[in-house]
C-alpha cells in the first residue's frame, strides 16, 4: 500500500507568444515503496507544447496527452516533471494531471492536482512600411505604446522601391507574422517574418517574376489560420490571390475588375458574413473610377459593390 500524493506548481501569469514550464510532483507518502508510477496530463487547448523533463524515468506526448512513466519510489521519497508550453491563446490555461501506480493507494483525494495560469494575449501591432522614394525598412510597433518591437530590412539595404505591409497569425501560434510585398519596380516578392525571431518563414513570388509593378499585401483566415492576400500593383491587372499559410497553395486566383485594365488592384480583408472567415476586400489601382468589391474568398463570388468616393474619382482606393 502506498499513498501518491501530486501537487502541481508554476507560474500564476503568462503571455502568448512568451513559452512557460510548470511542475507536477508526486510524492509517495508511504507506507510501502510505490511500484509503476505512471503521471498522465491530457494537454490543454491554447498550447503548444515545447518539452517535457521528468527527474527520473521517461517523459513524452502521444495524441494530446502527456505520459510520464516514473517507476518506483521509495516511502519519503519525490519524482518531478517540469512541462514547458508555448501558448497560443490568452485566458486561463488550467493544468490538469494524474498520477496512479500498481499498489493500493489509500487515499485517491491527492492523486489528482492542478493550477491556473492567467495568459495575457499578444500585444496588438502595428506594421509599417516606407512609400515608393523611401527607405528599406519596414518596422513592427506595439499598438498600445509605439514601442519598437522589432524591424526588417526585406529587401536589403538599398531597396527604395516601396513596400506593402500586412501581418496575421500565420501559424496559430498566437503571434502575428510580419508580411511584406515588393513595391513598384521590383518583382512581386512576398516575404513573411516571424515576428519574434526575425526568421523568414514564408518566401515567395505572387506573379511572375518578370512582372515589375510590385505587389499588395494583406492577411485574412481563409481556411482556419490566418492566409496572405496579393494583389498585382501599379500598372499590373486586377489580379488577386490567396495563398493558404499552412501550403503555400493558391487558394483562390481571379481578377477583381477587369482582366484587360492595366490599374492594379489594392486588397484587404473583412469577415462580412459574420460565418468566421475572411472575405476579400478589393479596391481599384489609379486610373479608373475608385470602386470597391467584395468577394467570398472560397467561391470569388461578388458579394458588394461600392463606390468609395464621387463619380469621377479616378486616383484610386486603399482598403483594409
Amino acid at each position: 500500500m502506498s499513498d501518491l500524493a501530486l501537487s502541481a506548481s508554476g507560474p500564476t501569469t503568462g503571455a502568448v507568444g512568451t513559452p512557460l514550464a510548470y511542475t507536477f510532483t508526486v510524492t509517495n507518502n508511504g507506507p510501502s515503496p510505490a511500484t509503476g508510477v505512471t503521471l498522465t496530463q491530457v494537454l490543454p487547448a491554447g498550447i503548444n507544447f515545447v518539452s517535457a523533463a521528468a527527474s527520473q524515468g521517461t517523459a513524452g506526448v502521444a495524441a494530446g496527452t502527456l505520459t510520464a512513466t516514473l517507476g518506483n519510489i521509495a516511502p519519503g521519497g519525490f519524482a518531478t516533471v517540469t512541462v514547458t508550453v508555448n501558448p497560443t491563446a490568452a485566458g486561463t490555461l488550467h493544468v490538469l494531471g494524474t498520477v496512479a501506480g500498481a499498489n493500493l493507494d489509500p487515499a485517491a483525494a491527492n492523486d489528482t492536482a492542478a493550477a491556473n495560469i492567467a495568459v495575457a494575449p499578444f500585444p496588438e501591432i502595428i506594421v509599417v512600411g516606407p512609400g515608393s522614394g523611401g527607405g528599406p525598412e519596414v518596422r513592427a510597433l506595439d499598438a498600445r505604446t509605439g514601442a519598437l518591437l522589432r524591424s526588417f530590412l526585406p529587401f536589403g539595404p538599398f531597396w527604395a522601391s516601396g513596400i506593402s505591409v500586412a501581418h496575421g497569425d500565420l501559424d496559430g501560434d498566437g503571434v502575428p507574422e510580419v508580411i511584406v510585398g515588393a513595391g513598384n519596380g521590383g518583382a512581386p516578392r512576398v516575404i513573411a517574418f516571424d515576428l519574434r525571431t526575425g526568421t523568414v518563414v514564408k518566401d515567395f513570388f505572387a506573379y511572375d517574376p518578370t512582372f515589375r509593378d510590385g505587389v499588395n499585401v494583406a492577411a485574412g483566415d481563409v481556411d482556419g489560420k490566418a492566409d496572405i492576400i496579393t494583389g498585382a500593383a501599379g500598372a499590373g491587372a486586377a489580379h488577386v490571390k490567396v495563398f493558404g499559410a499552412a501550403t503555400g497553395a493558391t487558394l483562390a486566383s481571379f481578377f477583381a475588375f477587369s482582366a484587360t485594365s492595366r490599374d492594379g488592384v489594392n486588397v484587404g480583408s473583412t469577415d462580412v458574413n459574420a460565418d468566421g472567415k475572411a472575405e476579400l476586400v478589393t479596391g481599384t489601382g489609379a486610373g479608373v473610377q475608385a470602386q470597391v468589391k467584395v468577394f467570398d474568398s472560397l467561391t470569388q463570388k461578388e458579394l458588394e459593390v461600392l463606390n468609395a468616393f464621387d463619380i469621377g474619382f479616378i486616383d484610386g482606393v486603399q482598403v483594409g
